[in-house]
């Protein structure tokens, strides 16, 4: 079995590096034509990653935590239900043609195990049902190329050669461009779907910024209150303190005045005590 890390192309992507959460089905594809391979090579992780995006990372984002409900939920089930419809019409482009061939191809006693193909088994790891059915189109085109092949050589494309390899090479061109547009359209939807993700994002960014401003606000008008209420306690300490004072000076006066009229009276008492004598 040929492993992932010699079949794969290296991209920018990394997907199965980044996405340390993935949760991966381990299997393989069984193939003979190299530019299917290739296909394969090329083709493989950005699909996953798109796939993966619209199926599990988009309804993470989107995740509203105080309802529980997925937000813009319809144009994920739109963006996934269009890709799936892709991926069913190319199983039934490549269901027809395999079929019509093994009919014309039964005419020269040819079956699928009288063909003779050099297969590989390549190691495959899944992560979503689209990437799934990505592998079994790939085993489904390998076959048709093959059947297109001995068709071309028993002469069932046409009579004519040079029209036989019109019909051969065209044929394999649109096999190729089947599997190509699928990736192609998970792109857009991915684009599309991120795009939705970066607006609920930036929404709740905008909202923890304004959470966090008026939180400083609310914290800066506690500040001020606070230092408004010390303020107050300190002049009402400062007055009850000033009346104080003021209260204790008139009692010292008071008692001055009573202290003066106490000697005057003890003196007068004292001058009509002599004058009596």
């Amino acid at each position: 079995m040929v492993p992932i890390s010699e079949w794969m192309r290296r991209t920018t992507i990394e997907f199965m590096r980044k996405q340390t959460d993935a949760l991966y089905v381990s299997g393989f594809v069984t193939l003979s034509k190299p530019e299917i391979v290739a296909l394969m090579s090329t083709l493989y992780e950005p699909l996953m990653r798109d796939t993966y995006f619209i199926s599990c990372v988009a309804r993470t984002i989107m995740l509203d935590h105080t309802s529980g409900d997925i937000i813009q939920e319809g144009e994920l089930l739109r963006a996934e239900m269009e890709v799936n419809k892709h991926i069913e019409s190319i199983h039934e482009y490549f269901d027809t043609r395999i079929t019509q061939a093994e009919q014309k191809l039964a005419m020269h006693g040819m079956t699928m195990g009288t063909m003779q193909r050099l297969e590989k088994n390549y190691e495959t790891k899944t992560c979503t049902n689209a990437v799934t059915h990505f592998f079994d189109l790939l085993y489904k085109a390998d076959l048709y190329l093959t059947q297109l092949h001995y068709l071309w050589v028993t002469a069932e494309l046409s009579d004519n050669s040079d029209e036989a390899m019109r019909l051969k090479l065209n044929a394999e061109r649109d096999a190729r461009r089947q599997l190509i547009g699928l990736c192609q359209l998970a792109t857009e939807h991915f684009m599309l779907v991120r795009r939705l993700c970066k607006v609920v994002s930036d929404g709740r960014e905008a909202q923890r910024k304004a959470d966090a401003a008026r939180d400083r606000a609310i914290s800066l008008e506690r500040e001020d209150r606070k230092k408004e209420l010390a303020r107050r306690a300190t002049e009402s300490k400062a007055k009850t303190a000033s009346k104080r004072k003021k209260n204790n000076n008139k009692k010292a006066k008071k008692a001055s005045v009573q202290e003066d009229i106490d000697h005057v009276t003890n003196i007068v008492s004292g001058t009509d005590q002599v004058l009596v004598e």
